[in-house]
């Protein structure tokens, strides 16, 4: 790599690609102060065996060329590349080995504050809207929240790709209505697993639920469990606030 595309070079791999630069269209013209910055490589270029394709959508930051905005963050994914994501939490209590951990600012405290406790249980990468005090891997995003159902979606291979999905929402009756319809499921030879605000089922094992649509990285990881368990649906309470909060991104 030479170029614009130098600042994604590391001194081990040897890697070839190219920077991107664009202005983002608005009103049937180019805008002239929101751009897009990328950088795609592959590596090594004499036997490609990874390809990464790296897109920061309208940086906030003052910089906007692909050389110097996408290419450092591209060259650090590259080097930790030997790191295995397994799991993805947003609760630090419930980090081991190989867990991504998910940085969420909520109304009473800070995920990013806990960080270096997930870090000691086993955490391997951060996802959070802004650095942390870490030696770990950090994606660095606007809004966690917005993107860790996709995120852990990819981690736990896409599991409601595999399932029939049934959400229930509404003001009165979304757990009897979600009981109804797993039996019938059940009846018909269909193995059913369920989450709602009482019990989560993967299929097997129940538990005892703590809120109406868990976070997007426990319904991914509840989801994966019913797959792994050869459950042919999930059926689940959708509350209105679990939906605007995004907690089924990546499950729909």
């Amino acid at each position: 790599v030479q170029g614009t595309g130098k600042r994604a070079a590391t001194k081990v791999t040897k890697l070839a690609g190219k920077t991107g630069t664009a202005q983002v269209p608005e009103k049937g013209k180019y805008s002239a102060n929101r751009y897009v910055a990328s950088f795609i490589g592959f590596w090594p270029y004499e036997e490609p065996k990874y390809l990464m394709l790296l897109v920061i959508g309208e940086p906030t930051s003052g910089l906007y060329y692909g050389g110097e905005l996408a290419c450092p963050p591209f060259k650090n994914i590259e080097n930790n590349l030997d790191v295995l994501i397994e799991h993805a939490v947003s609760d630090s209590r419930r980090a081991e080995s190989g867990t991504l951990f998910c940085c969420i600012k909520g109304e009473a405290s800070d995920g990013h504050d806990y960080a270096e406790m997930a870090e000691a249980r086993g955490a391997v990468a951060l996802l959070c809207e802004r650095e942390v005090n870490s030696k770990l891997p950090q994606i660095i995003v606007k809004s966690t929240r917005e993107v860790m159902g996709e995120i852990a979606a990819l981690i736990y291979d896409n599991p409601a790709e595999k399932l029939l999905m049934i959400g229930v929402t509404g003001t009165n009756g979304k757990t009897t209505t979600t009981y109804i319809i797993r039996s019938i499921l059940n009846a018909a030879g269909i193995k059913s697993g369920l989450l709602g605000p009482i019990i989560e089922s993967d299929g097997v094992n129940d538990r005892d639920a703590d809120r109406t649509t868990p976070e997007s990285c426990v319904v991914q990881s509840q989801l994966a469990k019913m797959v792994e368990n050869n459950c042919g649906a999930c059926v689940m309470e959708t509350s209105s606030h679990g939906l605007y909060l995004g907690r089924l991104n990546g499950a729909t």
